[in-house]
């Protein structure tokens, strides 16, 4: 598979923009993995 191209740098924005929304919420604790889709992030907030 390659790894280029605007699908990639499409999937990096959303990374990149979870993991930022996820230190955000929960500090300086680490990120384990982060969820790709911003809807089950979303959804994970409400369960502590």
């Amino acid at each position: 598979m390659e790894w280029t191209g605007p699908r990639y740098a499409e999937l990096v924005e959303v990374m990149r923009s979870a993991r930022l929304r996820a230190h955000e919420r929960d500090g300086d604790r680490p990120v384990r993995g982060f969820v790709v889709n911003p809807e089950a992030l979303e959804d994970r907030d409400g369960q502590g």
